[in-house]
Parts: C-alpha cells; sequence; structure tokens
C-alpha cells in the first residue's frame, strides 16, 4: 500500500512538474503590419519599413538581440556588418517584456529604432549595395525565436525570380544559405539572432 501510494504521489509530482514547465511561453516575434493608407504613403517613398514586437522576452535570463545584415557575392560572403546588438542583464522586476523593432532600409542605408517600455535607440549602417535595384522579400509572419538560430528578416537578390527555397523567419542553416547563393548573384540578408548568455 506505501508502494503505490508512493508511487502515485511520485507521478503526480512528476504531473505538475511537466506542466509547469510546458506553461512557459516562447519569445515570439511579432510581425506589425501598416494600414493600407500607410502603405500607400510609404510606397511613395524610396523606402522600405519593417516594424516587428519581440514579445515574452525573459527578464530572469541574460541574453543578447543581434540585428545582422550580411552581404553573398559571387558565392562568397563579402560583409558581415552588426546593425545593431542589445544586451540584457536580467534584473528586470517584471516577468516577461516586450520590445519593438523598426527597420528602415532605403537605397544606401539601413536605420533601426529599438524600443522598450522606458527607452529607445536608434542605430544606422551605411551599405554600398543598391537594394532599390534588387527583388526582396520580408517577413510578415509571426515566428517562436529559438535561442542561438538566425532568423532572416529580409532578403534582397539580384536573381530573378527570388529564391523560394528561404522562407523568412525559419531557422536557416550554412547549406540553405549555400543553396541560395550559388547562383552568383548579389543577395543581402537582415536576420536577428536571439542567444541566451
Amino acid at each position: 500500500m506505501k508502494k503505490r501510494l508512493a508511487t502515485l504521489l511520485l507521478a503526480f509530482m512528476c504531473i505538475i512538474i511537466l506542466t509547469s514547465c510546458q506553461q512557459t511561453k516562447a519569445t515570439k516575434l511579432t510581425y506589425k503590419p501598416f494600414s493600407d493608407d500607410e502603405q500607400y504613403l510609404l510606397s511613395l517613398t524610396d523606402n522600405k519599413i519593417l516594424m516587428y514586437d519581440l514579445k515574452n522576452l525573459p527578464t530572469d535570463n541574460k541574453y543578447t538581440l543581434t540585428l545582422t545584415y550580411e552581404v553573398y557575392k559571387d558565392s562568397k560572403k563579402i560583409k558581415d556588418e552588426i546593425i545593431t546588438q542589445a544586451y540584457y542583464d536580467g534584473s528586470s522586476k517584471k516577468d516577461t517584456k516586450t520590445e519593438t523593432i523598426g527597420i528602415n532600409i532605403t537605397s544606401d542605408k539601413i536605420r533601426c529604432i529599438t524600443a522598450t517600455d522606458s527607452a529607445f535607440y536608434t542605430n544606422k549602417l551605411d551599405i554600398d549595395e543598391d537594394l532599390s535595384t534588387c527583388s526582396q522579400a520580408l517577413l510578415s509572419n509571426d515566428v517562436d525565436l529559438q535561442p542561438e538560430k538566425d532568423v532572416y528578416l529580409f532578403y534582397a537578390t539580384t536573381s530573378t525570380p527570388i529564391q523560394d527555397s528561404l522562407t523568412d523567419g525559419t531557422p536557416v542553416d550554412e547549406n540553405k544559405i549555400n543553396e541560395i547563393i550559388k547562383d552568383n548573384e548579389l543577395h543581402a540578408f537582415i536576420k536577428l539572432k536571439f542567444e541566451k548568455n
């Protein structure tokens, strides 16, 4: 009888532990679409603007968010530059937090704004590539961020049509990138990496 009770108690404890572990919310990247009027006004400019919310960022862990610009030409990486990078030390009093990332892409620069409840900061990266002459794709769906996995937010190429082998928002490994860049055209990417420290 005591063995049955102990086994039953152990089973309940395992169920409680597994259930509480499953209730942890995933860190999510959410696309923020513009209204039709905003899209119309933006189409009159040479700007491409992307807006995302990073939801359920853990406040009890240390982590780094890195936004990077990569360029490949003739099947080789010729540029790998950080647009912005944010470090979090895990000292917030909230359970989770939300951060907004805005990316403005013009023919000769990429601007980024990152905003939280209490602050914002901006960065700018001058680029040599004229992305306005490229076919472009952007991430427009929600994605669960996985630590140490790159998520591609933007893709531009002189190759026509744009490679459908890259699904923006899905983690991509080096083999997939090599498959995409094998045509020796210009390929430019903006990617986000979420790393737990």
